[in-house]
């Protein structure tokens, strides 16, 4: 386990899963909305769904907890696109603004999650 000093300890299943996660779904919907011609603003839609579910599926409170997370996985999405981008198109897509928009999306949106909670009012115990 990683060791943070705001959070006790990193669980390395999200710390690596959600980032794979991430990755694949958003990976799957882009193609078949390229496939089936919807707009790319659909794709980044997809990716902030995503992002947030991931965030939230942390279940911190703090938006510092779920940081360390959000920037490996986009660090991971660097890595994957690597893998699986660059041999079959080269390094050209990271001239495209849009690559790192992605990116970049990957690791903030998750900062969002904690605020798409519900606040459960206290109800006052009767004594």
């Amino acid at each position: 386990m990683l060791i943070v000093p705001h959070n006790r300890a990193m669980k390395l299943g999200a710390f690596v899963g959600w980032g794979i996660v991430i990755y694949a779904v958003t990976r799957l919907a882009w193609e078949g909305l390229v496939l089936y011609g919807f707009s790319p603003h659909f794709k980044f839609i997809v990716l902030a769904v995503v992002c947030l579910v991931a965030g939230r599926a942390l279940r911190f409170s703090s938006w510092k907890d779920i940081a360390p997370y959000a920037v490996s996985w986009a660090a991971i999405s660097m890595v994957l696109d690597v893998v699986y981008v660059v041999p079959f198109f080269g390094w050209s897509p990271y001239a495209d603004a849009g690559f790192w928009f992605a990116y970049a999306l990957i690791a903030f949106l998750p900062l969002f999650a904690p605020q798409t909670r519900r606040v459960r009012d206290e109800m006052p115990q009767v004594t």
